[in-house]
């Protein structure tokens, strides 16, 4: 089964008048369904966390920054934050067949570089901060305190090394570990990976919005004000969740209803 996406689809031909322009149309619509198929899962990484699973790629995949993967009658969904996906325990089985794999079969397929070993940051832990990480040490590594280090550096009120966000598969695949983030940076997703059904927006109206869509919560909703929602962002004035366009179909078959 090829994997699906909320945001990308084929062109379907149109039959017309003349045979050279059909011709042409039927063309494209192959090179479309051949660029579908091409995306696997292949350069996909499986993690535990928390009561789900993150998938992590490089920026390099076809499906880098994909909002929403259908995994048969499953989805997993991109977290802007952690330029990760996230996803019930339940996906483990259609991810594995459509060729993602574990994150530690990674680790044994990679050979270590002279410039990049791949236990590097082995026993250190990285946690959000800012607008990247911070790399946290044990006392008695040997480089604790050392100003400048792969290219993180070091804020001695922190006791740790601050790395951009874009090194955040960098800490990764050294050997780095990922502990809980904070709650002011991203909402705790451990209840909401067990099922994406149709009722997880449940109670909220969805309206068009400028160049986008807002997604209105009832005050009691358990999740009023939080800051980060399924890729949507809390608007204060609006007392509503912004979101793309392309996000509509993923939250109307989730249970939002359109405004009328």
């Amino acid at each position: 089964m090829p994997v699906t996406t909320r945001s990308k689809s084929s062109k379907s031909s149109k039959s017309s008048k003349s045979s050279k322009r059909t011709a042409i149309k039927k063309t494209k619509s192959v090179k479309s369904n051949k660029k579908t198929q091409q995306l696997s899962l292949k350069n996909l990484y499986i993690k535990e966390y928390k009561k789900g699973l993150k998938i992590e790629t490089d920026t390099k995949s076809a499906l880098w920054g994909e909002p929403y993967v259908q995994l048969g009658n499953k989805w997993m969904y991109w977290n802007d934050n952690m330029k990760c996906w996230f996803c019930s325990t339940s996906c483990e089985d259609e991810l594995l067949k459509q060729g993602a794999k574990w994150f530690s079969q990674k680790s044994k397929s990679k050979k270590s570089t002279k410039s990049v070993p791949n236990q590097l940051f082995i026993d250190m832990t990285i946690e959000t901060y800012g607008k990247g990480y911070l790399l946290i040490p044990k006392k008695n590594n040997v480089n604790w305190g050392e100003k400048y280090y792969n290219n993180g550096w070091w804020m001695k009120s922190k006791k740790a090394w601050f790395f951009k966000s874009n090194y955040h598969n960098f800490l990764m695949v050294n050997g780095a570990t990922e502990i809980g983030d904070s709650d002011s940076d991203i909402l705790d997703y451990s209840d909401e990976y067990n099922e994406l059904d149709k009722s997880l927006f449940k109670g909220t109206i969805l309206e068009n919005y400028k160049n986008g869509l807002i997604l209105k919560p009832k005050k009691s909703h358990p999740d009023w004000g939080e800051k980060y929602y399924h890729n949507g962002f809390w608007n204060v004035s609006l007392k509503s969740w912004v979101f793309k366009t392309d996000a509509k179909n993923f939250l109307v078959t989730h249970g939002a209803k359109l405004s009328h």
